[in-house]
């Protein structure tokens, strides 16, 4: 890296660990800047770190608990939280509510989850908990739960279950 370039420490944490050098970085942040992705969008993109391990670390650099989401059974979901296109768009994930509070997962606590955390948290009027969660795991939760719904013509998300019964 250049001696302009300050590490952030996320950068920081990364060569404390011993997982890259300042020169790797140097290219990688090169990298970012060239494909327009932030440094954590891009390594978990290009595989350059483990997905697990880039979780724990933003997990511990931000504060937050790491979640696997594996278990997490669907039936459980908090349904009035469940926004198709907030969730996607900010890949992020509610995965659970209680007591005027929600949980809600995500994999990079960049501006785009930030804001459709925002938007959750003002639509619900609820307050929240941040969980990180490897990138696949919370693909693979949006990807069951989402799969099981549709549009109708409104434009309004219906369950697979409700498109059937309105057809019958």
């Amino acid at each position: 890296m250049t001696s302009q370039h300050k590490l952030n420490p996320f950068e920081r944490e990364l060569v404390a660990r011993g997982l890259f050098d300042l020169n790797s970085l140097a290219v990688i942040n090169k990298s970012c800047k060239d494909s327009g992705q932030d440094l954590i969008t891009h390594m978990q993109s290009k595989q350059l770190i483990d997905e697990t391990l880039l979780a724990q670390i933003i997990s511990k650099l931000y504060g937050f608990q790491f979640k696997q989401l594996d278990n997490i059974s669907l039936e459980y979901l908090p349904d009035e939280l469940l926004d198709e296109k907030i969730c996607l768009q900010g890949q992020v994930m509610p995965i659970s509510a209680r007591d005027g509070n929600f949980e809600v997962a995500l994999w990079n606590p960049g501006a785009a989850s930030m804001d459709a955390i925002e938007k959750l948290r003002f639509r619900s009027g609820m307050k929240f908990t941040i969980v990180v969660a490897s990138a696949s795991e919370l693909h693979a939760l949006m990807d069951k739960h989402f799969s099981s719904f549709t549009l109708n013509s409104s434009g309004n998300t219906i369950s697979s279950e409700e498109l059937i019964s309105s057809l019958g």
